[in-house]
């Protein structure tokens, strides 16, 4: 049974160990080396406390003592993060963090219509079957190449 509860910094240490060893496996190949390590500086556990602390929305799925996927959000409509462990792809944990995501967007900026993500070229498939499209060109921001996508929430 998979549960998902919001995240608190105590979580931190966890979250990054998780989205670290999910960058190392898909992230890398859309990223320059410089890129990839600073890609790295943004997903340490000081770094996952900081952005609780600036308010983004964290959200862990657990089963058992195991963590299964983390999400991040900003109150803007950004998907920040959304990672689920290998071990539990294909169980729609991806949809339901995201379908919490898109409710605390909305009920914390009811003005939103939008919701945007930075997608790597692995996540692109996964995030076209949950609704979202490509707006745009691929682009690269710190040696980090993505392809910005939008999901009509409203």
């Amino acid at each position: 049974m998979i549960d998902i509860r919001p995240a608190n910094t105590e979580d931190a240490e966890r979250i990054s160990t998780l989205i670290v060893a999910m960058a190392v496996q898909y992230l890398h190949v859309d990223c320059t080396p410089e890129g990839f390590e600073h890609l790295l500086t943004t997903m340490t556990a000081d770094a996952a406390r900081a952005r609780m602390v600036e308010g983004y929305a964290h959200w862990i799925a657990t089963q058992g003592d195991d963590l299964a996927g983390v999400c991040v959000a900003r109150d803007d409509g950004h998907l920040y993060h959304l990672f689920v462990a290998d071990a539990f792809q294909r169980q729609s944990i991806a949809r339901r963090l995201l379908d919490i995501a898109i409710t605390h967007c909305l009920a914390t900026s009811p003005d939103v219509g939008v919701l945007t993500v930075n997608a790597s070229s692995f996540a692109t498939p996964a995030y076209q079957r949950m609704g979202f499209v490509p707006c745009g060109s691929r682009r690269e921001t710190h040696g980090v190449r993505y392809q910005p996508m939008r999901l009509d929430i409203r």
